[in-house]
């Protein structure tokens, strides 16, 4: 607080004390000037078209009782005003400037020649000031933009016709001092805008190296500085120029070695309505929202890029003194900045690229239509499917992979089980094709492309999927698994940097063993499949558990043509449960619910794997397997059981080759007489839980 104010309070405190007449003192308010007074004195400006500005502050004092005010008087003198030139009137709380307690649209002006006055009271409901306290306020106002140029006006509060009582006694309180003035304000024309922009393309970055491979580089700075200007300027639109250091100038291929161009403030990427990802000898940076230049200040932009190859062995970048490079317009009066008010200035910095060794990273892609992660069945004659997936990334320069060893395990797996086997991008693009397998034993064999010409490009990774047709009856075998794989990158894929011309060395190609923990495919007729019955998943079953009692159940459907023969039944039970259980595996009569028909295995788990009795399932038909306790031994109340079957393949079957009317396994003989075993059941479904009481 300044000395001057804290003088002018001290005073009005001392001129406000009243005798006291009796034991009681006399409540009363007072208003206090809020900035100095001398400042009150200077002579301010206004403009026709000013909104919301504060035109007076003062504080109401309250003394002896807490103060309810009920009114404020607010008047003004000046010359060659009129009514309606001071509008939207409004008296705030300093503390809370978003809602006036009062507002009035206009005060009534009344003139006597050139002299003018007015004055408005404002009525206020619930305004309570705390005993013996400063509150402030302030007053303010629009002034309309046709108000009276050179017209003057100063605003001040008065006791007159203000009134205020006391919150504990109701009495009407003392106003005990007179008026509190505001600074003079005279209406001025408002000044000439005119928006200037500068457009500086910083001496910062130094010129210096950068290697193949860099991400994110800093190119340039530039400088966006409103000096001189007398509005903000907003810059929709800004040209950045390339200087490569060899090639012909404009010619797309050598400006290729840059990628990822963007343009940051600060650490924020600013948005652009088009790709800024291809470099060029001009990139356009059409911005989605505008950058916003104060009067009389300045903006850095940065502008990054990724350096992929050594492509133009150089790159100055700037904004070149072209006025069609930058789009600008003034904030206020939306003129669009040209000529001498618009000025481009910096030749930029030589960025010189060093050729790193290229490198190229194998990866793994996982999923559905890529790498399959787990073990999965195929129909035979099955066209097209994906059976491997693998990514390949350049660094440093663009790379093109001259030849690629695909290797393929099975147990086993031969010449005919696939067909057509051929390289495909992620665009769809075939990249390569081949014929047979190179079988170096029944269960490893291997495919080999040579005279690629597969190019990688460091901004975009190819992902490249293995597809495949599964041969169709006589020529694949039933049962036959594969698994795709490049067992060694170092070894298995040979490249050449496509910039260098260099031989990609084997410690530049990056991956380890590719898909060799990914899942196996194994060659089936048709899908049998097993799901769950009862009690349902997820579900928590309580019961009495005795002798007879069925855990659960399972459904078992071939959707096949030919009869099948259930052979193996592995189950899981993730229960938990003291002492030795007893089981029984029961099959439905088929396509039928007298669930306990025939009995298939028994034992002291639910891994029953191969059965006691084979169980046939006509094609089209299903059967139910339940699970009985035989004997409960020592189960206690809490025991729990929950089955499941874990894994593809826990349940097998087998299918005469007589009823599939062709021969299984081509690859031993063509004859009609064998029954191909071992066949995996597709399906890995879990039961509910049931609980012993």
């Amino acid at each position: 607080m300044s000395k001057k104010l804290l003088i002018g309070i001290v005073a009005a405190v001392v001129l406000m004390i009243a005798p006291i007449a009796s034991a009681a003192l006399i409540p009363a308010m007072t208003f206090v000037y809020l900035e100095p007074i001398s400042t009150n004195k200077e002579i301010a400006s206004t403009f026709p078209g000013d909104i919301k500005k504060t035109y007076l502050q003062f504080y109401l004092r309250s003394l002896n009782d807490k103060i309810i005010v009920n009114s404020v008087r607010l008047e003004l003198k000046g010359t060659k005003l009129k009514t309606g030139d001071i509008k939207n009137v409004s008296l705030y709380s300093k503390n809370n400037k978003n809602i006036p307690l009062a507002t009035v649209p206009s005060i009534p002006i009344n003139c006597i020649g050139t002299s003018c006055t007015g004055g408005y009271n404002f009525n206020l409901t619930g305004l309570t000031l705390v005993k013996n306290t400063f509150s402030p306020f302030l007053i303010q106002a629009d002034i309309a933009s046709d108000a009276t140029i050179g017209g003057d006006f100063q605003m001040y509060v008065t006791n007159k016709m203000s009134s205020a009582t006391a919150a504990t006694t109701g009495a009407v309180a003392k106003l005990n001092s007179s008026s509190v003035y505001g600074r003079k304000y005279v209406v001025h024309a408002t000044p000439e805008q005119t928006g200037k922009l500068n457009v500086i393309t910083m001496t910062t970055p130094v010129a210096s190296t950068v290697a193949t491979g860099t991400q994110n580089f800093t190119f340039a700075n530039f400088e966006l500085n409103t000096y001189g200007s007398s509005e903000d300027v907003k810059v929709s639109k800004l040209v950045v120029t390339d200087i490569v250091g060899s090639g012909v100038e404009g010619a797309t291929d050598n400006y290729s070695g840059v990628t990822n161009l963007k343009m940051y403030q600060g650490s924020n990427v600013l948005a652009t309505a088009s790709s800024t990802a291809t470099n060029a000898n001009i990139v356009k940076f059409n911005f989605v929202s505008p950058i916003t230049v104060l009067k009389g200040k300045s903006v850095v932009l940065t502008l990054k890029a990724d350096v992929v190859s050594s492509k133009g062995t150089s790159h100055t970048f700037k904004i070149a003194q072209n006025d069609d490079y930058v789009m600008a317009v003034g904030a206020n009066t939306g003129n669009t900045i040209t000529g001498n008010n618009l000025n481009e200035y910096g030749n930029g910095q030589l960025m010189t690229v060093v050729q790193e060794a290229g490198k190229l990273t194998v990866s793994l892609v996982s999923g559905v239509n890529a790498t399959p992660t787990e073990n999965q069945t195929v129909n035979i004659g099955t066209t097209g499917g994906t059976y491997f997936a693998f990514k390949l990334t350049a660094q440093n320069e663009p790379i093109k992979v001259t030849s690629l060893k695909l290797t393929v395990n099975g147990s086993p797996v031969n010449d005919g089980d696939l067909q057509n086997v051929k390289l495909v991008d992620q665009n769809g693009t075939v990249l390569a094709t081949t014929g047979g397998l190179i079988c170096s034993s029944n269960t490893t064999c291997y495919y080999k492309w040579i005279m690629l010409d597969i190019l990688v490009n460091p901004s975009t990774p190819l992902t490249i999927y293995v597809k495949s047709d599964i041969g169709g009856k006589n020529i694949a075998n039933l049962g036959n698994d594969f698994q795709f794989r490049i067992t060694d990158p170092t070894v298995d894929i040979a490249a050449v940097g496509s910039t260098s011309a260099d031989i990609i060395s084997p410690e530049n190609i990056l991956g380890g063993t590719i898909g060799g923990n990914s899942g196996r495919t194994t060659i089936v007729p048709f899908f049998v499949t097993v799901k769950a019955d009862v009690p349902a998943p997820g579900s928590v079953v309580e019961q009495t558990i005795v002798a007879g009692t069925v855990l659960g159940r399972f459904k078992v459907i071939n959707n096949g043509s030919a009869q099948i023969e259930l052979t193996n039944v592995k189950l899981q039970d993730n229960g938990t449960h003291t002492g030795t259980v007893l089981y029984k595996l029961y099959a439905s009569q088929e396509n039928s619910s007298n669930y306990i028909d025939t009995l298939l295995a028994t034992g002291t788990s639910v891994d029953f794997s191969t059965l006691s009795t084979f169980i046939t399932i006509n094609g089209g038909a299903y059967r139910y397997l339940s699970i009985m306790v035989s004997n409960i031994g020592d189960a206690v109340a809490g025991d729990s059981w929950q089955l499941s079957v874990a894994s593809l393949g826990d349940l097998k079957y087998g299918v005469a080759e007589s009823g599939l009317g062709y021969s299984g396994n081509p690859a031993d003989d063509n004859d009609l007489a064998d029954t191909v075993p071992g066949l995996m059941v597709n399906g890995k479904p879990y039961l509910g839980t049931i609980s012993k009481k």
